[in-house]
């Protein structure tokens, strides 16, 4: 039962993983075309988050890597 469990929440980071990079490339062309340099700019910025979120789930040898803590997450989201 438990590693049912595991491979679910493994699964899931994975799919996740899988939707933050579709989203960043998805922020990527549409910085490519942007003509407005500060736009092009932050939607860069977007498309680093995503990536950055996703290798935050990312999986090594078929086993997830351990992430940052949530509490270390959230102090650098509410001092930004």
């Amino acid at each position: 039962m438990q590693s049912s469990a595991i491979g679910y929440v493994e699964a899931a980071a994975r799919r996740r993983a899988a939707h933050y990079r579709d989203r960043a490339a998805e922020f990527r062309r549409i910085a490519a075309a942007e003509p407005i340099g500060s736009l092009r700019i932050r939607l860069m910025d977007i498309a680093r988050k995503y990536e950055e979120l996703a290798a935050s789930l990312g999986t090594s040898n078929g086993r997830l890597t351990p992430a940052r803590s949530s509490s270390t997450h959230r102090k650098k989201h509410i001092s930004a």
